[in-house]
């Protein structure tokens, strides 16, 4: 009996004790703060990861804003065809300069290559162009004649043409452009002619010349007066008077013929 107790009391003594409040306390400030690390954690990442978007997009945003300022600072040479103000029957080819920089080495190809008929079915010519430009300035331009519709039809030459301009900026970089030249779209246009001034200056001469033919030896121009309303009247005037006096002649000749017969009876 007495070893059956102490094998009990041992048997006691030997099972675990409840934990105290303290402990699950401690225990679960180990687990908040464990939390609380790893929510650190988490917030840091993200942080970084929007910090890094931030700085890539602004970087991106940077580098977009140095190709755009390197693009507007750089020449932009163009092609293209218009119509001469004075004479819009021909058509010149215009090559400008677009850009805020100058453009250096400027060349152009065209494929089939630049042509212009010649007068009255003449043999066709090809458009005269340098080998390069050496520098055009920002809004500088170079034209020459291309050809007239007229013409152009005459020698049975080819419309489209692929044009390409190749030019090099400030640094050196080799740029280009390409266009098409089209010379149908100039064959169906209708235009109103306007006159310049220095037509007018140019018939005022010939108005000069021909009033120099009509003055006298002695300098002294000769110069009618015409009044309409005058002139009409009096025209008129002067054929009622013919008319009277035509009227009056074939009455007085009915009465000549008819007395006529009479004389003979008696």
């Amino acid at each position: 009996m007495r070893m059956a107790l102490v094998h009990v009391f041992e048997t006691a003594a030997a099972a675990p004790s409840a934990p105290s409040w303290t402990d699950t306390a401690s225990a679960w400030a180990a687990v908040v703060a464990a939390v609380a690390a790893l929510a650190t954690v988490v917030v840091a990442v993200i942080a970084a990861l929007y910090a890094k978007r931030q700085v890539d997009g602004a970087r991106a945003q940077l580098e977009e804003a140095r190709a755009l300022r390197r693009e507007q600072a750089q020449p932009s040479v163009v092609v293209y065809a218009v119509p001469i103000a004075s004479n819009p029957e021909f058509i010149d080819i215009v090559i400008k300069n677009f850009g805020t920089t100058g453009a250096h080495n400027v060349t152009l190809t065209s494929t089939p290559p630049l042509q212009q008929g010649g007068p009255d079915g003449a043999t066709p010519e090809d458009v005269l162009l340098p080998e390069a430009w050496p520098f055009l300035a920002p809004g500088q331009e170079w034209r020459t004649f291309w050809d007239s519709a007229r013409d152009r039809t005459a020698a049975c030459l080819p419309d489209r043409h692929q044009v390409v301009v190749r030019f090099e900026d400030s640094h050196g970089q080799e740029l280009t452009t390409t266009a098409v030249l089209d010379f149908a779209l100039f064959r169906i246009r209708s235009w109103i002619v306007e006159h310049s001034a220095s037509e007018a200056a140019g018939a005022l001469v010939k108005i000069d010349k021909t009033l120099a033919k009509w003055a006298t030896s002695d300098k002294v121009q000769r110069v009618a007066i015409y009044d309409g309303k005058q002139r009409d009247a009096d025209q008129a005037r002067l054929r009622a008077e013919r008319n009277a006096a035509l009227a009056a002649a074939v009455e007085r000749q009915r009465t000549a013929a008819s007395e006529l017969p009479e004389q003979e009876n008696a």
